[in-house]
């Protein structure tokens, strides 16, 4: 079945009907939670979130995903405080 058939047709706001899909979704935010789930579950590198989505480059793989190295950053930072591990410091550049 095509994507079209399975949704119905798209608002002229971009954003899928009610009660199919969560309201206010957007095509770009289905690319974006689709790659992000690659990468963040099953380690998928921006060249293969690309190929993925049908990109040419691997910069619009690390577009869709840049949220998740932010997250896992962030997730991290926290786990330190929780061990109570200090973050490794970087050596001043002369």
């Amino acid at each position: 079945m095509h994507v079209a058939q399975a949704i119905g047709p798209l608002s002229g706001t971009n954003t899928f009907p009610v009660g199919r899909i969560g309201p206010g979704t957007t095509l770009h935010g289905l690319r974006v939670s689709y790659a992000a789930g690659w990468q963040r579950y099953c380690g998928a590198t921006d060249r293969e979130v690309a190929d993925l989505l049908g990109d040419a480059s691997k910069a619009m793989g690390g577009h869709h995903t840049r949220h998740v190295v932010a997250e896992l950053n962030i997730i991290r930072a926290f786990d330190r405080i929780e061990t109570g591990k200090k973050p490794r410091r970087r050596k001043d550049k002369a």
